[in-house]
C-alpha cells in the first residue's frame, strides 16, 4: 500500500507499506500521546517514532476535532478532563501543550524531566533556553520559524536587529497617523476640526512603506 501525506505548508511524503510477518502482531508497549489540535508536525514525529519503533503502539489522542462550533468550550472540557487524568495518575505520556500554559503543569509537578533523555547539547540554546526551568526541560519547542528580513543591497544596512525594525516602523506608522494619513475606519476617531485624509488600505500601507524606507 503506497499512501501520500501532505501538510498545509505544501510538503509532501511518499509512504509505502508492506506486510513483514516478523513484526509482531501486537505490540508490547503503548503510547499515548495528546494534543488540542492535529498538528502535522506531531503526525510525522510519530510516523517517524513507530517506524524506527515497530515494538510500540502509538496512540494519538485530539481533543478538540476542526469542525467543533464553540472552540474555546471545547477547549476548556478538553483541558478540564486532562487534569482530571493527570491529578488521578492515569492520562496520556506525551502532551503537545500548544495554546496551554504549561507553566501551571510545571508548578504542580505535573511534567517529567527530559533532560537525561534528549540530548540538549545537541539542539540550540538560544531556542531551549526559554523553555528551561531550573536547568530541567519539562517541556521543549517541537519545531521554530527564523524570521528574516530580505531587501535590495543597501537598503537593509540601518537595522542592527529585530527590534531595531521593529521601532522604525513603529514610529512610520505614528508619523503616517500624525500627518492625517489613515483609512476610513480611522477618520472617525479622531478629534472633530482634525485635518485627515482619508485613503484605501493600499495606499495607507504604501505611505508607511514610504516613511519606513526613509528611516533604513
Amino acid at each position: 500500500m503506497v499512501l501520500l501525506f501532505g501538510d498545509s505548508g505544501g510538503n509532501g511524503d511518499l509512504y509505502f507499506y508492506h506486510y513483514d510477518e516478523t513484526l509482531p502482531t501486537h505490540a508490547d508497549t503503548t503510547l499515548t500521546v495528546w494534543s488540542l489540535a492535529d498538528p502535522a508536525t506531531a503526525r510525522l514525529a510519530v510516523n517517524a517514532y513507530k517506524k524506527a519503533n515497530p515494538e510500540v503502539d502509538v496512540t494519538f489522542e485530539t481533543a478538540v476535532q476542526p469542525d467543533t462550533d464553540d472552540v474555546s468550550a471545547a477547549i476548556n472540557d478538553a483541558l478540564t478532563q486532562l487534569n482530571t487524568e493527570l491529578l488521578a495518575g492515569e492520562g496520556p505520556d506525551v502532551l503537545l501543550l500548544d495554546r496551554v500554559d504549561y507553566t501551571t503543569y510545571i508548578n504542580k509537578g505535573m511534567l517529567a524531566d527530559m533532560s537525561d533523555t534528549v540530548p540538549l547539547d545537541a539542539l540550540q540554546s538560544n531556542i531551549i533556553d526559554p523553555f528551561m526551568t531550573d536547568g530541567r526541560a519539562y517541556v521543549l519547542p517541537a519545531r521554530f520559524i527564523v524570521p528574516a528580513l530580505c531587501g535590495d543591497a543597501g537598503t537593509l544596512d540601518g537595522l542592527t536587529d529585530l527590534a531595531a525594525f521593529a521601532d522604525k516602523l513603529e514610529a512610520a506608522c505614528f508619523e503616517t497617523l500624525g500627518a492625517g494619513i489613515m483609512t476610513k475606519d480611522l477618520v472617525g476617531l479622531v478629534d472633530e476640526g482634525t485635518p485627515v485624509t482619508a485613503v484605501t488600505s493600499g495606499e495607507f500601507i504604501s505611505a508607511i512603506h514610504d516613511r519606513l524606507a526613509a528611516k533604513l
